[in-house]
């Protein structure tokens, strides 16, 4: 009986280990490529050009890749484009809420919720905006006074998660 148990496990053994190996052959990840002086100097000069540039969204369109890098078409562009979009801060929403109430947060959330899905070149600028409402006392008290003032407000219902979430984590 223990001859029997010792060539099954064995035979198991032997099993397990070869289909690992195939499994680790199959899914090696790819060697780098090992990038020459030359390419590296090419690359620091146009990206030194590129730092020349004012316009922040020229400046990040005109960046090479690194040698050796692909981006997927497209995506320079829209991670360029990323950065022109200007969204308040915490200060001006505050600001915002004190001198305008309720009304001026809805219009500007509103008018990031049709950005959202007019703009396609905003990335869910609804999104970014709710991230001034972080785990901060002061943006609980914004949020909680917001929704007091208009608790249908989904705007409102969002912004408390947001904050409640936050201090949660």
């Amino acid at each position: 009986m223990k001859i029997v148990r010792n060539v099954i496990v064995a035979f198991l053994f032997v099993y397990i280990t070869s289909c690992q190996s195939s499994i680790s052959d199959a899914h090696a990840w790819p060697k780098p490529k090992i990038i020459d002086q030359t390419e590296l100097d090419i690359y620091i000069s146009a990206a030194k050009q590129a730092e020349t540039i004012e316009n922040i969204v020229e400046r990040c369109l005109s960046y090479p890749n690194m040698p050796g890098q692909q981006w997927y078409e497209g995506y320079q562009n829209y991670r360029c484009n990323l950065l022109s979009v200007k969204y308040p801060e915490f200060k001006e929403i505050k600001t915002l809420f004190d001198n305008h109430g309720v009304s001026g947060l809805e219009q500007v959330f509103n008018e990031a919720l049709e950005a959202q899905y007019q703009d396609i070149d905003r990335v869910e600028p609804l999104f970014i905006l709710m991230d001034v409402f972080d785990a901060s006392q002061s943006a609980y008290e914004l949020a909680s006074n917001w929704y007091e003032q208009a608790p249908d407000s989904i705007f409102a219902q969002a912004a408390l998660g947001s904050t409640l979430y936050a201090q949660a984590s």
